[in-house]
């Protein structure tokens, strides 16, 4: 089996995380080999998993490591806002919550070249750690423990707000992003494995370029990057979103990473899916499953059944004709043929040689949205011959238009 990162014959295939474990992610595959999961856990995922707002979301989520322990997005040295010489640092306790403590400061006082006492303070939670402390002090600075003279104060202090800085990373971390959308789309497209971009993108990943990696991907879509599909997937939701589509830009993977990153990964210039081959991709952080679904699908299960109606040829003519009609009944059928399709005939009554079906995709249509409804209208024409039969009194009817509404009761 070719692994899809160095594309060389291997045996040894691992389970790969297409989005990292520590970030909740359970879509696995099995086409990269050991040597490659490898590198890319320590090389290309790790910028991603230990970026700080990476950091900050697995803290406030509680996502473990494969360590099994929480990061602490606030490890370091914090200084007090008006007097830098106070010192802070931040723990998480048992209970997950966040405790500042001071520092532990150490002041060595001197006379004339030589050390006249040692002050050490710490918080009194960690009045244990003092011996550690001078110990540690006095070997450093070659002193006798039996020189020293001890002595213990307790004092309350209080502080004010305290202060520190971050990097930032704002390069490395993308690589990871696009693996992701790589390994999504070579999973998903059969023929990308050959694409001239797919082999480019699989070599950046293979030899870690972090230069190359950024010049595939657009950071900072936010949610506006979704707004087409937002009427469908709910992204207040705790869900990775995997989005494959072709645009005029080229074949694109949206990826919205749950709290953290929205970016869109140019995998090709060529025209790879039709529309109504779009992939989705849904990470269920909370009930911990992946599943891959088309377009169709995703539009099956956040819609409700489809309501129908016709538009009728109205002229002078035959407007009262149509105003007292049977069409305006609730109960108006029209016929339908042994699989349930609509039987379409021309104005003499003989069948249409064309599927109903087959003249709304030559027809144009426009959508609109009202409300929670998604509607879609195909313009038949006003010069068209196309007719339905009543199914009770076998009148034809020329049909111009063709609505069809479904209500969004749900999002994925």
């Amino acid at each position: 089996m070719k692994c899809i990162i160095c594309r060389t014959n291997e045996y040894k295939m691992s389970d790969e995380h297409v989005i990292p474990e520590s970030l909740g992610g359970f879509y696995h595959i099995y086409s990269v080999c050991e040597n490659c999961n490898s590198t890319m856990g320590s090389k290309v995922d790790a910028p991603l998993i230990n970026h700080k707002l990476t950091e900050l979301y697995r803290f406030s989520e509680e996502i473990k490591g494969k360590t099994g322990k929480i990061p602490n997005p606030f490890s370091g040295v914090f200084n007090e806002e008006n007097n830098k010489k106070n010192k802070a640092i931040v723990n998480i306790d048992a209970n997950g919550k966040l405790k500042i403590s001071p520092h532990p400061i150490i002041r060595i006082n001197e006379n004339n070249g030589l050390i006249t006492s040692i002050e050490i303070e710490v918080d009194s939670e960690n009045e244990d750690e003092i011996d550690r402390i001078l110990s540690k002090t006095l070997t450093r600075n070659k002193i006798p423990q039996s020189a020293v003279i001890k002595k213990n104060k307790k004092e309350e202090f209080k502080y004010s707000n305290f202060e520190t800085r971050w990097n930032i990373d704002t390069i490395e971390f993308k690589i990871g992003i696009l693996k992701i959308a790589y390994e999504f789309a070579m999973d998903s497209i059969e023929s990308y494995i050959n694409n001239e971009t797919s082999i480019e993108i699989s070599n950046i990943i293979k030899n870690v370029n972090h230069e190359k990696a950024n010049e595939y991907l657009k950071i900072n879509f936010d949610t506006d990057a979704f707004s087409e599909y937002g009427k469908y997937i709910d992204l207040n939701s705790k869900k990775h979103y995997l989005i494959l589509t072709q645009t005029d830009d080229g074949l694109i993977c949206f990826v919205k990473l749950h709290g953290t990153f929205s970016a869109a990964a140019i995998l090709s210039k060529d025209k790879i899916l039709d529309a109504s081959e779009t992939i989705f991709g849904i990470n269920d952080i909370e009930k911990k499953f992946f599943e891959k679904l088309m377009v169709g699908e995703v539009v099956n299960k956040c819609l409700g059944p489809a309501h129908t109606r016709f538009g009728f040829y109205s002229n002078s003519s035959n407007k009262s004709f149509l105003e007292n009609s049977e069409i305006n009944s609730p109960d108006f059928n029209c016929e339908l043929n042994s699989t349930g399709d609509i039987i379409i005939y021309n104005k003499n009554g003989d069948h249409h040689p064309n599927k109903f079906i087959e003249i709304l995709k030559k027809s144009n249509y426009t959508e609109k949205t009202e409300g929670a409804w998604d509607i879609t209208l195909f313009d038949l024409g006003d010069n068209s011959e196309y007719y339905i039969k009543s199914e009770k009194s076998k009148k034809l009817f020329q049909v111009v238009q063709y609505e069809v509404s479904r209500e969004r009761i749900f999002k994925i």
